[in-house]
């Protein structure tokens, strides 16, 4: 039996690692991804809000583009999972992956991400860069794919383009920067920002209500 030295181990427990952060960025992205193909998706594949595509984005940022297979294995899991045939399928995979390749590799070389959002400008380009341009990638190669492939018809084009952008831009809007913020140390408050809290709490409680609880 050959010896294990600790270099081999550490490399051995290098690819283990790395193999688990794959499966579980996969795994997340297809878990998430079934949810927003819950809400009234387009052709069964173009939603308007994707969360994927803000988990892909803060992954990719956090922990290196290596992890990208997990990405494209859980986009194709996901769209096989909706209907798609594998070729269409793959397509789709394909613009979802070079979506967050894209995102992230914008963000630090005309921003300098790192994933902080302290800066207005930092949040300004990551609107621009990764919410507005890399998600047209995927929802071009994605629609484009379905067209090809005979599951989005061509009166739907227009339509599943505009909502397969838009639900990926949401995404990146909503979920990434949550997720960037949430993995900070929580600051510690003042008890007069807790008073200030407390006293705004019920104004977006009423607020919220006489909006968007006409129906209650």
């Amino acid at each position: 039996m050959p010896r294990v030295t600790p270099e081999t181990a550490e490399v051995r427990l290098a690819g283990a690692r790395y193999l688990i952060g794959v499966v579980l960025l996969s795994a997340v992205y297809f878990a998430t991804g079934k949810l927003g193909l819950l809400m009234d998706a387009v052709s069964g594949f173009a939603t308007t809000v994707w969360p994927p595509t803000g988990i892909a984005l803060v992954a990719l940022t956090l922990f290196g583009y290596r992890l990208w297979p997990g990405i494209a294995l859980g986009a194709l899991l996901v769209n096989v999972s909706a209907g798609a045939p594998p070729l269409v399928a793959c397509g789709m995979a394909a613009g979802n992956t070079l979506e967050a390749l894209l995102g992230v590799y914008l963000l630090r070389r005309f921003a300098e991400f790192t994933g902080s959002l302290d800066r207005v400008s930092t949040v300004l380009k990551s609107i621009v860069l990764a919410a507005g341009l890399s998600t047209m990638v995927s929802a071009t190669l994605g629609v484009a794919s379905g067209y090809f492939g005979g599951i989005i018809p061509r009166a739907d084009w227009p339509r599943a383009w505009m909502t397969w952008w838009l639900g990926d831009a949401m995404g990146d809007l909503v979920l990434a920067p949550l997720l960037f913020i949430w993995r900070r140390p929580a600051p510690r408050l003042t008890m007069a920002q807790l008073v200030e809290g407390g006293a705004l709490l019920p104004t977006l409680v009423t607020v919220t209500i006489l909006l968007f609880g006409a129906g209650l």
